[in-house]
């Protein structure tokens, strides 16, 4: 079967996913724990743990996009 795309386009996305993990586990973190800069404003959601939810969520999505799949 012939590849969709190439192999170096299959490492960028791949390499993209890992650093979005990295970069939303951040800010979800930040988000639950309350941070001033983040939930502090007047116009900054004011439930930094549901917030907090909804980014783990995205993170969950990139976790299983990234894990290798190999179904038997």
């Amino acid at each position: 079967m012939k590849p969709v795309v190439s192999a170096m386009q299959a490492w960028s996305c791949t390499v993209i996913s890992f650093f979005a993990i990295i970069i939303l586990t951040v800010l979800a973190a930040l988000y639950r724990s309350g941070h001033e800069e983040l939930v502090g404003g007047v116009d900054d959601p004011t439930d930094g743990k549901a917030v907090s939810g909804t980014v783990f969520t995205a993170v969950f999505v990139y976790i299983v996009r990234v894990a290798p799949f190999d179904p038997i």
